[in-house]
Parts: structure tokens; sequence; C-alpha cells
């Protein structure tokens, strides 16, 4: 059974730009996610992990779609991934080894950034539905 995890494509109204998170142990760009714990469902995993690892509260808007892969290590995973607004910086105490290293893109930086196929795909996929957004505030 695939493991289950969710994540945000992070979108700040203000700057018009989408936030990345640089995992160095990976040493690549990705949409900020990780593992649903127990009790929870997607759509908390997906604002928790993007409040944790980018220090920014946000609020989901709507799903975007399932990303299936393998890991390096050989786990499966479906990654649900949703449209999340930024709502600024976090007053919660973030444990250090939850954080990564979090930069803003335009919506056309987006593509040359992320290190997977699969995430570049889904990103193509997802893009007009965040132009729509931004262009709509």
């Amino acid at each position: 059974m695939a493991t289950q995890k969710a994540g945000t494509i992070l979108v700040n109204l203000k700057t018009k730009k989408i936030a990345l998170v640089y995992r160095r142990d990976e040493l690549g760009y990705e949409f900020p996610k990780g593992h649903l714990e127990a009790e929870e469902t997607l759509e908390e995993c997906a604002a928790r992990e993007t409040e944790e690892e980018t220090e920014r509260k946000n609020h989901i808007l709507e799903k975007l779609g399932v990303v299936n892969y393998i890991t390096g290590k050989g786990e499966e995973v479906e990654l649900n991934m949703y449209l999340a607004i930024d709502d600024g910086r976090t007053h919660k105490n973030i444990e250090e080894d939850l954080k990564e290293e979090l930069y803003w893109f335009s919506v056309e930086d987006v593509d040359s950034k992320l290190k997977y196929d699969d995430l570049k795909r889904f990103w193509e996929k997802s893009k007009q539905k965040v132009i729509d957004l931004l262009n709509k505030n």
C-alpha cells in the first residue's frame, strides 16, 4: 500500500510568488509536503506540513490532484496536492528539523526550479489554476 502524503502549491497573493522548499538531503526544490499523521485528514496534513516546512500560516483553497511516485528508497507514495494561500509568518514554535529552506519564485520560474519530473508534470497541469488565482487578486 502506498504511503499517504500531502502538500501544497503555496501562493503569496501580495507578491504573486509560489513557495518552493529546498531539501538539502535531496539537493533540489520541491513543493512543501509530508507524511499523513494518525487522526489527520489529507487537507490538514497539507496545511500542517506546509506550515512546518515554510514557517508560513496558510489555508487550503482546493484539491488539485494526486502525484504517484516511488522514492529513491523504493517507497511507493501517493501525494495529495492542494492549492493554498499564504497567510503570513506563523507564530508557532517549529522544531528546527522540520523546517526547510523557503524560496519564493514567479510562476514562470517554478518549472525550471523543480527537481523531479513528476512534480514538473503536475505543475504544468496545475499552473493555469494558479495563474487564474493570481489574476483575480
